[in-house]
């Protein structure tokens, strides 16, 4: 018998109440001992308020999602207009051996337009046309490459990297 049947056949006086721990908890219980006239509503609200105040209360912020080490977010200074679609940022997924197929590494290391053109939509997500990533300013391009390129150097390195790279943006942003 559910919680709501149980507290009808009560109020009907159709039933003996039957209860158990779980039906309905003890302050349940005795709120409608004390009251049998209470509601469904009733009780309730008072098993939510009883599950409100067991629950942990806590104001500070969550930590933040872990980052994946195998995306790169990559946020255009010039957003790429499709329809009424606005790309303001893209993400690189780490190339698997498959999207570098036909491709040379020698000319990807050497951050070659072409291969680098080749590339980007088969890691991109949302996914970008060849024509797109041929589009892109000079400086968006850039940072594109150097994000697919990345991926090519070890954890350790990508994660130093990554931190000179903030350290100089907040100097450049001091000085500005």
């Amino acid at each position: 018998m559910s919680k709501k049947d149980a507290v009808e056949a009560i109020a009907t006086g159709e039933a003996a109440p039957i209860f158990n721990s779980a039906t309905l908890s003890p302050e349940a219980a005795k709120a409608l001992k004390d009251n049998p006239h209470l509601s469904y509503e009733e009780i309730e609200a008072i098993e939510m308020a009883r599950i409100r105040s067991e629950a942990p209360q806590s104001k500070s912020t969550p930590p933040p999602m872990p980052s994946n080490p195998d995306i790169e977010t990559v946020k255009f200074d010039n957003p790429i207009v499709r329809g009424d679609l606005t790309i303001n940022e893209v993400n690189i997924n780490k190339p698997k051996t498959g999207a570098l197929r036909g491709l040379s590494l020698s000319d990807l290391l050497k951050l070659d337009v072409d291969t680098v053109i080749k590339l980007v939509p088969r890691v991109s997500t949302p996914p970008l046309a060849e024509h797109e990533v041929a589009n892109l300013d000079p400086s968006d391009f850039l940072s594109i490459s150097t994000a697919v390129v990345g991926f090519f150097a070890s954890a350790d390195q990508r994660k130093k990297a990554r931190a000179e790279a903030e350290s100089a943006k907040a100097e450049a942003s001091l000085t500005a």
